[in-house]
């Protein structure tokens, strides 16, 4: 504008010591806009948002404030760049430009960097926000609240704001969004209405009055149930659903405040009907027209609490083909089958009480309004003493008692079934396993488990378990899945049917399981049993190899021990995969695979130990002559330890410490016996037959015997050592005499071998002596006993 003005002389030549003026005072403008982008970096790290423009969204305002301080630069740099003098030309001048570039590359920078970060959780604030129910409900108070989340609320104001930038690439969720919102805003104004009927008829309606909205408030929580769940807000159909709950709470809402309306105006009418009839309210004439509208107002109650009863009574008979009035459900809870509320006359919440509660409820109804006349008692009162209502309730009680005993007679008729829930099926399987078939209740009670002889199941023991639950299963599917009774009270049988089912297969399953395990592990172990022979039978042996041909007639004892089991355990397999076949479970393909290949491999196994057997049969012969040998030495040696056992075991009555000596002789006893246990092992490997080594397993018995005489020995002399610390007057001898005839029994139920040693001749001696010592004590206890029999017995014994 002033550009031609600037190239006169006179004016160019005052105007040109200005120009590194306002070079300055523009470097110094950029440190200003540094200070200034510095402190809103730090701002942001520090707080999150740094300061932006009032009532800007966050995005939104950060790029607004990048770009109006680069407009403040771009402004001055602009007609710096239109001045044509040396000094907008000079280094100093060059630095203040890159100055300049370096600050408008840091606030683009700067703006790419936040709207980047916006645009990356732009689509994800969408697509999680938009895929939320529509309303959610508070756990503790049961309010509820619209589910517009704030990030949406978000992203529409920063698309707004953006577009007044003229903000280029918003992100296409983000814009679809944006051109949803005046839809989105339908749908929160409708939806704020709608939660504010509701949460106001929760907080605001009575005790008195829930029992006869319950229903209609139940099937709009039934209602509101698809909003709090699975209508979102980018479902089709929202709007058609929100305005259709919001005209039934509407509806709801308005007719709950007439009802409460029309309580508070009964009172106003009748003051309104003073004031017509200009009564004087303390007269009795204005007092018998109270009495005659409050008489109506009782009528009315009347007439409505005989209807309900009435319609109860009409539902509950037996001769109306209608549907069921009521309905309670069977099922298994904790291994108990019950109804759901009980059908059990006095339970705590049962099904009566639920009956009761709803005719409490429809007289709660005479509640709602004071009583006008004054001096009564509540509408309520009176209605209850009313007889034709008493007795329409008790008949309802009535009804229901007796289709309760009906629905308790319904679920006893499951008893039979009670054992496929109490009994423990592994319990079960365990005892079928040992005895072979299923124990009666009767083998049960007699214990027949402690007589019964063990004896595995068979393939078709255990087919017929199957098939018995397997019919079973086939009968329950065919219960009924609802019963009535009386022809108004509904059972749901389905969740106790679903149960039983579910039980049953539980069981039929146990058995095929078993059976599927069985065929499996005996596959596996004899593949493994095979690869560990084969790996043992594979080593060569050398003579003088004590260790290694033991190994190997180890092996060879354990394949012929196995052979018979192993050669005739395929066909039963087959057999069982057959069986399991017809109940749908398929084997494995390497399960057929193994019980192919295994009977092949199985017949290598034994030509293998065959072939072994022949090469190491010099070896064996070899050792077999040791071990011979080695028998006949312990043949000898035990009939030397027999003699040293018979002279130095307790078998005298006098033996000082017979305890002492009868520890030593079973050490001695059981170190022969582990010597004999090793000889019969390598006996048994290579298939000598050894000796009966009677002479140490008599030892072994007369050790045992030689312990039980005496510890009757030990008992026996406690006793008498006892008694003869015993007053005389304190001597019960009927006492002693029957502990010593019990002792003589003992004594004569002992083992028969022991009567010629000694030590139970003494012990015999000892009990026999001390019962006629007893026999002496009783007559000396007589009371004509007198000092001179005393004396001739003391002369008689010295």
């Amino acid at each position: 504008m002033f550009a031609s003005l600037l190239e006169r002389p006179l004016i160019k030549a005052d105007a040109a010591a200005h120009y590194s003026t306002l070079l300055e005072m523009f470097n110094v403008e950029l440190d200003n806009a540094k200070i200034l982008y510095d402190l809103q970096i730090a701002t942001k790290s520090k707080d999150g948002v740094p300061p932006i423009s009032k009532n800007m969204p966050p995005v939104a305002g950060q790029l607004k404030w990048a770009l109006e301080l680069q407009e403040r630069l771009q402004i001055p740099m602009k007609d710096l760049q239109a001045i044509d003098h040396p000094v907008v030309v000079s280094s100093e001048a060059k630095l203040i430009y890159a100055k300049y570039e370096e600050m408008i590359r840091l606030l683009k920078g700067y703006r790419e960097k936040i709207y980047e970060e916006w645009i990356s959780r732009v689509d994800r604030d969408c697509q999680f926000n938009l895929e939320q129910p529509l309303i959610q409900r508070d756990p503790q108070t049961k309010y509820i609240s619209v589910n517009f989340n704030k990030e949406l609320v978000a992203v529409l104001r920063e698309v707004k704001y953006l577009n007044f930038q003229q903000q280029k690439e918003i992100p296409g969720s983000a814009g679809g969004l944006f051109s949803q919102n005046e839809t989105f805003r339908k749908f929160v104004d409708n939806l704020d209405l709608i939660v504010g009927w509701y949460n106001k008829i929760k907080r605001t309606i009575l005790n008195v009055e829930l029992p006869l909205i319950k229903d209609e408030l139940e099937e709009i929580d039934v209602g509101l149930q698809k909003a709090e769940t699975n209508l979102f807000w980018s479902n089709e159909g929202v709007m058609e659903y929100i305005q259709e709950m919001r005209n039934i709470l509407y509806d709801l809402e308005t007719r709950i405040q007439k009802t409460k309306l029309n309580v508070e105006n009964i009172e106003q009418l009748m003051q309104e009907n003073a004031e017509l009839f200009k009564a004087d309210k303390m007269s009795g004439i204005w007092k018998n027209y109270v009495e005659y509208i409050d008489d109506r107002i009782l009528d009315g109650y009347f007439k409505f609490i005989r209807k309900s009863l009435q319609f109860l009574l009409s539902n509950m008979s037996p001769d109306v083909h209608i549907a069921p009035l009521f309905e309670v459900h069977m099922e298994l809870y904790k291994d108990d089958l019950r109804y759901r509320p009980s059908l059990e006359v006095g339970a705590d919440q049962g099904f009566l009480e639920v009956v009761e509660n709803l005719m409490n409820d429809i007289y709660d109804t005479a509640t709602l309004i004071p009583r006008l006349a004054k001096g009564k008692l509540s509408y309520r009162t009176d209605l209850e003493d009313m007889g034709e209502l008493l007795e329409m309730r008790e008949e309802v009680i009535t009804i229901v008692v007796n289709a309760m005993k009906q629905g308790e007679e319904y679920e006893d008729s499951f008893e039979k079934y009670a054992y496929l829930w109490m009994d423990d099926p592994h319990e079960f399987m365990q005892r079928f396993l040992t005895f072979g078939h299923a124990l009666t209740t009767e083998e049960l009670e007699s214990h027949a488990e402690e007589y019964l002889p063990h004896v595995a199941p068979t393939l078709d023991q255990f087919q017929l378990q199957i098939d018995t639950y397997e019919k079973l299963y086939e009968d329950v599917s065919k219960f009924e899945n609802t019963k009535v009774f009386n022809g108004w009270l509904q059972s749901d049988c389905r969740p106790f049917k679903q149960a039983l089912l579910n039980i049953i297969k539980r069981w039929s399953l146990m058995f095929k399981q078993h059976l599927i395990n069985h065929v499996t592990d005996s596959l596996q172990d004899l593949a493994n049993f095979m690869k560990e022979v084969n790996a043992g039978l594979s080593k060569p042996v050398k003579e003088g190899d004590y260790d290694g041909l033991v190994g190997v007639m180890g092996h060879l004892m354990r394949v012929k021990e196995r052979q018979v089991a192993t050669d005739n355990m395929f066909e039963p397999l087959k057999q069982t995969i057959e069986l399991l076949k017809l109940y749908g479970e398929e084997m494995p393909e390497e399960i057929h695979m193994q019980l192919h290949e295994l009977p092949e491999q199985w017949n290598n196994t034994k030509k293998l130990s065959f072939q072994v057997k022949q090469n190491v049969a010099p070896l064996q012969a070899n050792e077999v002559t040791v071990i011979r040998k080695k028998c006949q030495q312990f043949e000898i040696k035990q009939h030397s330890f027999r003699e040293k056992f018979r002279e130095e075991a307790p078998f005298t009555f006098v033996d000082p410490e017979p305890y002492k000596s009868l520890n030593k002789q079973q050490k001695m006893v059981t170190a022969m016996e582990k010597e004999m246990e090793a000889l019969s092992k390598s006996a048994g490997l290579f298939e000598v037959s050894v000796p009966d080594y009677k002479q140490l397993k008599a030892c072994h018995k007369e050790v045992r015997l030689l312990k039980e005489l005496w510890d009757m020995t030990v008992l026996v002399n406690e006793s008498i050592n006892d008694w003869k610390t015993t007053k005389w007057k304190e001597i019960n001898v009927e006492q002693m005499d029957l502990d010593c005839k019990k002792f003589a029994k003992d004594v004569r139920a002992l083992d028969k071998e022991m009567r010629p040693w000694d030590a139970f001749v003494g012990l015999d001696n000892t009990v026999k002596n001390m019962i006629t010592s007893l026999r002496a004590v009783s007559e000396l206890q007589n009371p004509a006993i007198r000092d001179r029999h005393w004396k001739e017995l003391m002369q008689a014994t010295q």
